[in-house]
């Protein structure tokens, strides 16, 4: 299974990930949600921690999708913050981005899809067709733009047909097409990112430790190492704010 968010863009010459529990399978679903508490995070408690984010909206979107999928502990709130804070910019982008100012710029996304930026020239400022370009004929997309349809959605980055449509399947939400709209909301991309962290084993992996446990879990949720600095150091700054306010 491949999600690919947003630090897939340096997968392709990323080293190779470190051998990592199996995750769930379909025999073994994740339990179903259950009822949430009045609130696991305040409004207060998220714009310290991502001060860009509408506070409002995620502190209920986060607190019901984090209860209903038991990411509630110490160590499994700092650490599924920091990761989806890392992925969706601090809680402002539930979509891919595909518009690229240079040549340059895309040529170090896919060095392997561009190795020359006379390949690139064609896709700078065109973000449909870049989409279409490194994301048709794979991960699920079989028809003309599903590569642009199915770009990154959610605080996770959701990519590709396939993986629109099991989380759509898993949340009731009908089929992959439904699951784009649904994504790009805060309620949706909470509760779909809390839904895939806890199919994903996550909630497991992140119970063996705290800083340590950023790097194995960045590789399960980024297929490699992007942004690791970066993650750790939300990690830190969550468990310091849950501290503060008396979080998990």
């Amino acid at each position: 299974m491949k999600w690919w968010p947003f630090g897939r863009r340096a997968s392709e010459n990323s080293p190779a990930p470190e051998p990592l529990p199996i995750l769930p399978s379909s025999a073994n679903p994740v339990p179903p949600p259950s009822a949430p508490p009045a609130a696991l995070l305040s409004r207060g408690f998220v714009a310290e921690v991502f001060p860009r984010a509408d506070a409002s909206a995620y502190a209920a979107a986060l607190s019901a999708a984090m209860a209903a999928y038991h990411i509630t502990s110490r160590f499994r709130i700092a650490h599924f913050l920091a990761q989806v804070g890392h992925e969706s910019g601090g809680l402002t982008r539930l979509v891919e981005d595909m518009t690229y100012s240079t040549p340059g710029r895309i040529c170090a996304t896919w060095p392997k899809r561009f190795p020359l930026e006379a390949d690139a020239m064609p896709f700078v400022r065109q973000p449909q067709a870049l989409a279409n370009r490194v994301y048709g004929a794979r991960m699920g997309n079989v028809f003309p733009n599903d590569g642009w349809r199915f770009r990154g959605h959610g605080l996770i980055q959701v990519t590709g047909r396939t993986n629109h449509e099991r989380v759509a399947h898993a949340l009731g939400w009908g089929e992959a097409e439904e699951a784009p709209a649904r994504l790009s909301t805060p309620s949706g991309a909470a509760l779909g990112s809390a839904w895939w962290w806890a199919d994903a084993g996550l909630n497991e992996l992140a119970d063996q430790g705290g800083g340590v446990m950023v790097e194995p879990i960045t590789r399960r949720v980024n297929g490699g190492v992007h942004g690791l600095v970066e993650r750790r150091a939300l990690f830190a700054r969550v468990l310091n704010v849950m501290d503060a306010w008396g979080v998990g």
